[in-house]
């Protein structure tokens, strides 16, 4: 804190020159400064011998080596009042300012500066506009002190203005005390008039409690918003623990798995947005709740369906015909009308129409053409036998909502080939029967008719299901 100093010394005209880096000297104060450099040492030494008189100037830049156009034409002639010298070569000074200066002229002189000056006093006028502009500088500077405390505004700080009537000793205590850039600080040293520096003076107390408002406002949204972070990370953290304790931790780790297993089966968009609504569903149900073991079992059903997966198949007539004859004896006219349709099917590439049906006694080999027609194509083969069959949900599957509830025939055949186009034998279709549970046959259509079985409907999928590409027989 600079201390505050009043006295009447003769200066000489000529004086050795200190310049200060980011600090400025006012008159009536008391500054400790660290002198490190060869020149102010050597200015130190010449002002020890001499009268102790020193011209303090501020540096335009903070370098070490200067000339006379770095420094400021303005400064204050201050007075030697300690010398503490370091192990290291460098002192430590107390300093009194006692009246400002110009430098009129520098002095040759090595190896430190030295300066002819002009003591200047600062003109007062002690009109009332400069009193009630004192009284302003005075007020802001106890708000700015009340906003924040100021390292350097201790409370004697702010009584001792309160009781001061040198307006030059007040001017030099505001400055010094409040956060202003070295250059704003030269600024009011430089003005002659009282009026003048008041006037800056009160401009830049206005502007820094601007500042310190903004200031304040900002760190009361940081701290709020920390307080919320550091609030959700503690409740976040009491639910893992609670959450570990009951083994959510494992319902956490497959609701992520199956996740990833929705976005790896390539579903149609909208099947999609259904597994992620019904997977959304799931992980906010509690662990112990029924619902869970049927939304998981859903689940599992719908990334095992094969979405996209398909059996590349080349269609090679002669290796087709290699293999009917392999696989059965005779059967000349099934086995031309079977060549007839695979001819037609690697011509149009997907034959949207007609279904092959094979008629004839038991023990004729019906089933095992269709196996030999699956091999020819290189596709999987799936056997559903529907004789007996009285029930539509054996078709159709069973609605979620039923106990054990299950998919369709179709599409549990489809899910045990793994791939989307199979060759699909539906097996003693002659034997389905019907009751007041519904016609099996009526539910046949949907799956077998070529308009409507690329988005064939389960009860239990409750989502479009392509069976455009299964070749029915």
């Amino acid at each position: 804190m600079a201390e505050i100093k009043t006295t009447n010394i003769p200066i000489p005209k000529e004086l050795p020159l200190m310049a200060l880096k980011n600090t400025v000297l006012f008159p009536k104060l008391i500054i400790p400064i660290i002198i490190q450099r060869s020149k102010s040492m050597a200015a130190l030494e010449s002002a020890l011998a001499d009268d102790k008189l020193v011209f303090f100037a501020t540096q335009k830049n903070i370098e070490d080596n200067i000339t006379k156009e770095d420094l400021y034409e303005v400064g204050t002639i201050g007075r030697i009042i300690s010398v503490f010298k370091m192990p290291d070569g460098t002192a430590k000074v107390d300093v009194e300012g006692l009246v400002r200066a110009r430098i009129e002229e520098f002095v040759p002189n090595e190896p430190y500066f030295k300066v002819k000056v002009q003591p200047f006093n600062l003109i007062l006028r002690n009109s009332l506009e400069e009193k009630a502009m004192l009284r302003s500088v005075i007020d802001q500077f106890r708000n700015l002190s009340n906003i924040r405390s100021y390292p350097n505004a201790l409370p004697d700080v702010i009584y001792m203005m309160a009781q001061l009537k040198d307006t030059e000793q007040i001017i030099g205590l505001t400055v010094v005390n409040i956060n202003i850039d070295t250059d704003e600080q030269q600024r009011v040293l430089e003005y002659e008039s009282a009026m003048d520096a008041l006037r800056e003076l009160n401009m830049l107390l206005a502007r820094e409690a601007e500042i310190l408002e903004a200031e304040k406002s900002v760190a009361k949204e940081t701290k709020k918003q920390i307080g919320k972070m550091q609030k959700e990370m503690f409740l976040r953290e009491q639910l893992k623990s609670i959450e570990k304790e009951l083994g959510v931790d494992d319902e956490r780790g497959e609701t992520d798995q199956l996740k990833e297993k929705i976005t790896e089966a390539k579903m149609p968009k909208d099947v999609e947005e259904k597994a992620l609504k019904e997977l959304n569903r799931l992980s906010k149900l509690p662990p112990f709740s029924p619902e869970v073991s049927y939304l998981r079992t859903y689940l599992d059903w719908l990334v095992e369906m094969p979405w996209s997966k398909k059996t590349e198949q080349k269609i090679t007539l002669k290796e087709a015909e290699k293999v009917l004859n392999q696989d059965h004896y005779g059967l000349s006219k099934v086995k031309e009308r079977i060549l007839e349709f695979l001819a037609v099917q690697k011509q149009v590439g997907k034959v949207k129409g007609p279904i092959l049906c094979l008629v004839g006694p038991p023990g004729t080999g019906k089933t095992s053409v269709g196996q030999s027609i699956a091999r020819a194509l290189g596709r999987k083969f799936i056997r559903v036998s529907l004789g007996g069959i009285k029930d539509e949900a054996e078709i159709r599957g069973h609605r979620r909502t039923y106990i054990g509830a299950l998919p369709g025939r179709i599409i549990q055949g489809i899910h045990n080939a793994g791939t989307k186009n199979p060759v699909f034998m539906l097996d003693e279709i002659d034997k389905i029967g019907m009751d007041f549970r519904g016609d099996p046959s009526a539910a046949l259509l949907e799956a077998l008719d070529p308009q409507q079985n690329n988005a064939f409907s389960d009860h239990y999928l409750e989502v479009p299901f392509d069976l455009s590409d299964v070749m029915f027989i």
